[in-house]
């Protein structure tokens, strides 16, 4: 078994590794309990551990050859893990994932006979419970969408004013409403026509809500194209109307699909064609790439809503949980 002890002191770091009976081998070496804790810390947490307790240079690693134990100590309090699997796991994604390279590399590592040791340890529990390695990569990949969550907050709280209060943005809903969900879409794309219903649904049953489209043309030229087109429109005040027939009409959008929509819409064909030219509008769109590059929104419809990213064609209750949330806030 692994297990955490506390240095006695800053020099027990670099003290040589001490073998203390027949049933325990204290290993002090910095840079394996460095990676281990960097691939450990979200291992520690499911195990009811706060990473920070274990200090840099205030540990070294105790393997223990005896089943019967099942706990390590930490920075002098003595904590129970809930099963042996999380420490081996612990191990397996140290070692496994990152540390073999860095060990060759270092003269200051194990010694042949304790890495054999380790190997052995490694290899015994993939044999008696090959999910070990799964948990710890689950683990691992867990810690990794929460720190992404965590980025992405930051990022929504940083433009929040671009997001939300952006002069001239097209906005459907209560203009009023006291939660502002931010939808990032492209009129060709198919997942957002899908959504065209489902965010009509959601205005409907919430008469509170804001809703604050942001066109990003990621499709091809077809895209730009009706972009274009829709926020030429909204300056005639047909945003609304273009919007919704060209998301309802065929994905083959070009010049003649938007003259032919325009026409039955009522607007005025030589007005919007000029329109569309306006340099202004091309630098709102490119502002809007920029924001969903920033959020690192790779695919369309995403909605802000709060301090939250949601990707893709999300179920009804998905939005109104989210603004809920906000709402709460």
């Amino acid at each position: 078994m692994l297990g955490l002890l506390p240095a006695t002191g800053p020099a027990a770091a670099q003290s040589p590794p001490s073998f203390d009976g027949p049933h325990r081998v204290v290993l002090r070496d910095a840079e394996t309990e460095t990676l281990l804790r960097t691939y450990a810390n979200p291992l520690f947490r499911a195990a009811g551990v706060e990473p920070n307790l274990v200090r840099p240079n205030l540990i070294h690693i105790v393997l223990i050859r005896d089943a019967a134990i099942n706990s390590f100590v930490s920075t002098g309090n003595r904590m129970l893990v809930r099963t042996v699997r999380l420490l081996a796991a612990a191990l397996l994604a140290a070692v496994i994932l990152a540390a073999p390279a860095a060990l060759a590399q270092s003269p200051d590592s194990f010694t042949p006979r304790q890495r054999e040791e380790i190997v052995d340890i490694l290899r015994h529990a993939l044999k008696s419970d090959p999910s070990l390695l799964r948990d710890a990569i689950a683990a691992l990949q867990l810690d990794e969408a929460q720190k992404q969550d965590a980025a992405t907050r930051a990022v929504i709280t940083g433009m929040a004013d671009a997001l939300l209060h952006k002069p001239g943005d097209p906005v459907a809903g209560n203009p009023n409403g006291d939660v502002t969900v931010v939808e990032f879409y492209d009129v060709r794309c198919p997942y957002c026509r899908s959504m065209l219903s489902v965010d009509a649904e959601m205005l409907r049953r919430d008469r509170n809500i804001r809703l604050v489209y942001k066109d990003i043309p990621i499709l091809g030229p077809g895209s730009v194209v009706a972009a274009r087109a829709v926020l030429a429109a909204q300056r005639h005040g047909g945003f609304q109307r273009l919007h919704d027939a060209l998301m309802a009409g065929t994905p083959n959008i070009d010049q003649e699909v938007v003259h032919a929509a325009a026409q039955r819409l009522g607007l005025d064909w030589d007005k919007l064609q000029r329109d569309m030219t306006d340099p202004a509008i091309q630098t709102r769109i490119d502002a809007n790439l920029q924001m969903a590059h920033a959020l690192q929104i790779d695919g369309t419809p995403a909605y802000v809503i709060g301090d939250q990213l949601l990707s893709g064609a999300v179920e009804l209750a998905e939005l109104q949980g989210a603004v809920a949330a906000a709402r709460r806030k």
